[in-house]
């Protein structure tokens, strides 16, 4: 019996710390969530912010001033360190009744703390009146990466998967898009870290760093001198691109035809995909399959006028897929670059009279100078050589981008992410030097 009074003794102080500790957390969240809620309301009542952002990540080092410059938003911030999913709609309810008093919630959301979302979910959903940015924290994209094939992270790409295509939800998360990160130790005493991406895209500029459109190292330069008066307005013109992972690259937001449309106003269609060829030598990736979809498209819109704005403007991008399958350059076979090429040029002016055509040249590829390296019997420059007098031949026009883009081995590293698809900065200066030599052909609205 003796033996077991020290035994006895431990299970009671065990037992006593045990209740000691979950009371402190009861004590702990019936403490905080009235704090956060009262804060909540007094932020709103304060009529000093027109954005809150409710996060369960700490915001303490989070400049928000730079929301005020570069965004015009006045941003009001509470977090409740350590929050679980629960308590944070709780906080999330609170935000919600003062929905009259922001334009916008930003909403911090840690994914080791996440479950499955779905009351989150059912908030945002209910809550089409207002604009949201959902920000996944991570320590790293590689935490994403480790946990890819867990439970908790296929629930968060379902949870987030819901609000794609939303216009009034935008999302941050790189679950979606590799190489974002938001978190606040990405900050540091200068503000921006270089290792900070946010993925805005507003009325003015773009904030982005990674895969995105501008590297934040370049951030404070580009809001000092960009100039969105100082790209062509091409709010009257309707831009249709087909080509290949070059111009599909990057998705939605970051793509050379998104960055068209964000510079001139453009309405744009991309109808490119990765590994396309012009010719037929691809049953399911070529030049006449995104002309169908494109027809298919087009027509099932009842008022024309909700997919073509004003002047039509085709872009095709192809030829490097062409040279990687060793199909000939030259010929007037569908099998044949050239043919392909002059049968859908054909297939459009059919479809839309009228209308403009742009053919590219196939750009700068890091083999050999981009010229020496062969397949079959011809060089890169044999389809670079095939689509100007393809352009010339059809009363098309053609954008020079081997030449223009002034890219070769000394500085492809700037431009390119590998030896063939550009990086941010490439996607940038084609989709410029595309509406510069629109404007000298076109002018401007």
């Amino acid at each position: 019996m003796k033996k077991a009074v020290p035994f006895i003794i431990i299970a009671i102080v065990l037992i006593l710390v045990l209740v000691g500790a979950g009371f402190g957390t009861y004590i702990y969240h019936q403490k905080v969530r009235p704090d956060v809620d009262k804060k909540i309301d007094e932020l709103a009542n304060s009529n000093e912010y027109n954005a809150i952002f409710v996060s369960q990540f700490s915001t303490e080092n989070i400049d928000f001033s730079k929301y005020k410059e570069f965004f015009d938003m006045d941003v009001a911030s509470v977090y409740h360190d350590g929050c679980d999913e629960e308590r944070l709609n709780i906080h999330l309810a609170k935000a919600l009744e003062h929905k009259d008093s922001f334009q916008k919630i930003y909403l911090g959301l840690d994914y080791l703390l996440l479950e499955d979302g779905s009351m989150i979910t059912e908030s945002i959903l209910q809550n089409s009146d207002i604009d949201w940015e959902i920000i996944i924290s991570a320590e790293c994209i590689d935490d994403i990466k480790e946990c890819d094939n867990d439970l908790r992270t296929a629930s968060i790409k379902k949870m987030l998967q819901s609000f794609r295509g939303m216009d009034n939800v935008k999302i941050i998360s790189p679950i979606f898009d590799p190489g974002i990160i938001f978190n606040a130790r990405n900050f540091d005493d200068n503000g921006l870290s270089k290792d900070l991406s946010i993925n805005y895209m507003l009325d003015d500029y773009v904030v982005t760093d990674g895969n995105l459109f501008f590297n934040t190292k370049k951030l404070l330069d580009f809001v000092d001198t960009f100039d969105k008066n100082s790209y062509p307005n091409f709010q009257d013109k309707t831009v249709i691109f087909f080509g290949d992972s070059i111009i599909a690259n990057a998705g939605e937001n970051d793509s050379i035809p998104a960055v068209v449309n964000y510079l001139s106003g453009a309405t744009v269609h991309n109808y490119s995909i990765g590994g396309s060829t012009g010719s037929n030598y691809n049953d399911e990736k070529n030049l006449h399959n995104q002309i169908d979809s494109f027809i298919a498209e087009s027509n099932q819109v009842s008022d024309k006028n909700d997919y073509f704005v004003g002047q039509t403007v085709f872009v095709i991008n192809m030829g490097i897929n062409d040279f990687f399958a060793a199909v000939p350059s030259r010929g007037s076979s569908e099998d044949t670059y050239e043919g392909a090429m002059v049968n859908g040029i054909k297939r459009l002016r059919e479809e839309c009279p009228g209308c403009e055509i742009i053919i590219c040249e196939p750009t700068y590829l890091d083999y050999y100078e981009g010229e020496e390296l062969t397949f079959g019997t011809e060089v890169m420059n044999d389809y670079r050589a095939a689509a100007k007098i393809i352009a010339e031949e059809n009363d098309c026009r053609f954008l020079n981008n081997f030449a223009d883009l002034g890219i070769n081995s000394d500085n492809c590293s700037e431009y390119y992410e590998d030896a063939v698809h550009f990086n941010v900065d490439g996607r940038l200066l084609y989709a410029e030097n595309l509406l510069k030599r629109m404007k000298e052909w076109y002018g401007t609205n």
